[in-house]
């Protein structure tokens, strides 16, 4: 059997994953991008989005906000923000979350620097979403 790919993600305050695979591909904060065995060496800036994990024909997803990503010798450490698995997510409450951060978004009366703060929680919102 060939080498896999180990690939860890990190939050400051937890472990979310730690498994084999045999492809992941991020959100990188210049696209998205793919890692397959013997991947060059790596470190790039991760962006809000959804980090897929395929082994065989299974495919496991992660949201993740924000971070940097180590890639070396088949080795993948996923250093993120904020991450959570897609059975993690409470989908009343990010719908409600989503209507109220909308709501605030429509509102005139918002700044400059709080709504530029709402479009991050927005685009964290959907990334979650598409879990």
């Amino acid at each position: 059997m060939t080498e896999r790919l180990q690939l860890d993600i990190l939050t400051p305050s937890r472990k979310i994953l730690s498994t084999t695979c045999e492809e992941v591909y991020m959100p990188g904060s210049e696209g998205e991008f793919g890692v397959l065995r013997e991947h060059s060496p790596l470190v790039a800036t991760l962006s809000i989005g959804v980090v897929r994990i395929k082994d065989g024909g299974n495919v496991e997803q992660v949201a993740v906000r924000g971070g940097f990503v180590q890639v070396r010798e088949n080795r993948i450490a996923l250093l993120a923000d904020e991450a959570i698995k897609a059975s993690e997510v409470d989908r009343l409450g990010l719908e409600k979350e989503s209507v109220e951060v909308e709501a605030k978004l429509l509102d005139a009366a918002v700044g400059v620097d709080e709504r530029t703060k709402l479009y991050g929680v927005r685009d964290w919102i959907r990334a979650k979403q598409l879990l």
